[in-house]
């Protein structure tokens, strides 16, 4: 009886480790297999291939400002969205490793006790049963389920994309933020030029109505011309207000940005780059690869290559499910012999699970999916369209009405330049007054200030093309 048993056992894992070995070499052969094709899928063409690259800070290089680049490295290292960002790379990751690890033949112990009842005329080998009967079953159990299909590389390269998806997700964050910290740090550095430009305006003001109440003494001057500027200088002293407030603003956000708490953060000098209408910081163009390579069009892409890969799926999933089952255990029919057994069992077979109204969900499922991949091929489309549309209306109005705003502007500030050198020439020989000086002063200060606001606007529209490039212009 010992003998038979244990050969019986023998036997037994003999077929769990054939089950083992026949369920990895079919894992192998499957995976190099070409690829099912759902038959009937649409033919929809998908312009250009997207191609991943990753996020370039060379463009900010071109400035040579040490603040503005420890900035963006402290955003890069503390931001709370972008840490948030790499953590669901890496929970993609995980999820890719388990789903390798889990795909081998599993192995588990089972545990079983019941209690059948027979009638009183049930035999067994010519013996009659008892009414009642214990049985308790402790053993070893597989399952595995045969792809034959290739189902597991469909699940393989979803994760795949899924991985690509958040590490594209990853980068929309950075380069939002990136311009935003940007934008911040030269709004910043504006507000504080154009705060001394407005303390300078107002100091002139300020002198102008002392010579006003000098001038009204010896009737050369009026009421009307004291009240005139009384309202200018109040209106310089609320602009300036509000740059302060514009100052702040810019303050905090880089603050927020880099994720540090201003009690705890000490806010480094600013500058605000020097340049002028020749020197452009923007390139003549932007390359068809980089539009491709946005982060809104690739992740457009590879919802596409999703939409693909669910469409196989669902063509796949019309098929029967077939798996292997062994099992390997004792049996004890009696409560005092527990775990002392009065026989070994064990089992191998196949089955297949078809439910009777698959075929017709699959085939809803199946067509479903179709229409979603059509729809994401046309998202495709669109996006890569309006991505074109931007970069090249931002190219237009940074060659063009950005251009030449700054250029009007400089020929404005070198022709006061000039006049207000020769005005003060005049002075300094008693041809001209000294308030006529003071309001030739006062416009070169505002056409400075006016070109301060235009070069800030054009960096503000070159920030806005670095990120409909994705980052990827230098």
């Amino acid at each position: 009886m010992s003998q038979n048993i244990f050969s019986l056992s023998l036997k037994t894992i003999g077929l769990l480790l054939t089950t083992v070995y026949f369920g990895v070499s079919f894992s192998a052969h499957a995976a190099s297999q070409p690829e099912h094709k759902a038959p009937g899928k649409t033919d929809v063409t998908v312009p250009g291939e997207a191609l991943y690259k990753p996020v370039s800070l060379a463009w900010f290089s071109r400035f040579h400002d040490q603040s503005l680049d420890r900035y963006i490295q402290q955003l890069l290292n503390n931001n709370n969205d972008i840490k948030s960002s790499e953590s669901q790379i890496k929970v993609a990751e995980q999820t890719k490793r388990y789903m390798q690890t889990s795909h081998w033949v599993p192995i588990q112990t089972a545990i079983s006790t019941q209690r059948d009842r027979y009638s009183q005329d049930s035999f067994q080998n010519g013996h009659p049963l008892k009414q009642h009967r214990f049985i308790f079953q402790p053993g070893l159990n597989s399952v595995f389920n045969l792809d034959y299909m290739n189902q597991y590389k469909n699940q393989l390269q979803l994760l795949d994309n899924t991985i690509t998806i958040n590490k594209l997700n990853r980068d929309a964050v950075t380069v939002d933020h990136l311009t935003l910290l940007a934008e911040a740090y030269f709004g910043l550095s504006e507000s504080d030029r154009l705060l001394a430009i407005q303390d300078q305006l107002i100091a002139n003001k300020q002198s102008q109505l002392e010579i006003y109440h000098c001038l009204l003494d010896i009737n050369l001057a009026t009421q009307q011309d004291i009240l005139h500027t009384q309202q200018d200088l109040t209106l310089y002293q609320n602009t300036r207000n509000q740059l302060a407030s514009q100052r702040q603003e810019f303050s905090s956000r880089i603050q927020n940005l880099i994720s540090i708490r201003p009690d705890q953060h000490t806010m480094d000098s600013v500058t605000f780059p020097e340049f002028s209408s020749q020197a452009t910081l923007h390139p003549n163009e932007v390359s068809s690869d980089d539009v491709l390579s946005r982060q809104d069009v690739l992740l457009k892409f590879f919802a596409i290559k999703n939409a693909k890969s669910n469409v196989d799926m669902q063509w796949k999933s019309a098929f029967p499910a077939i798996g292997i089952n062994s099992n390997l255990g004792q049996r004890s029919f009696t409560w005092d012999k527990l775990f002392n057994a009065n026989r070994f069992y064990s089992s191998f077979g196949l089955n297949m699970i078809n439910p009777l109204t698959h075929y017709m969900d699959a085939k809803y499922q199946l067509k479903q999916a179709k229409f979603a991949y059509e729809s994401s091929v046309n998202d495709f489309k669109s996006t890569i369209l309006t991505a074109l549309k931007e970069t090249q209306d931002l190219l237009y109005t940074l060659d063009n009405s950005d251009t030449v705003g700054l250029k009007q502007a400089e020929a404005r500030e070198a022709q006061l330049n000039q006049t207000y050198e020769a005005t003060q020439s005049n002075m300094e020989q008693g041809l001209v007054p000294k308030i006529d000086l003071l309001k030739l002063s006062e416009s070169k200060l505002s056409t400075q200030a006016d070109k301060t606001q235009k070069q800030f606007v054009y960096l503000q529209h070159c920030l806005q093309l670095y990120k409909a490039s994705g980052a990827h212009i230098s």
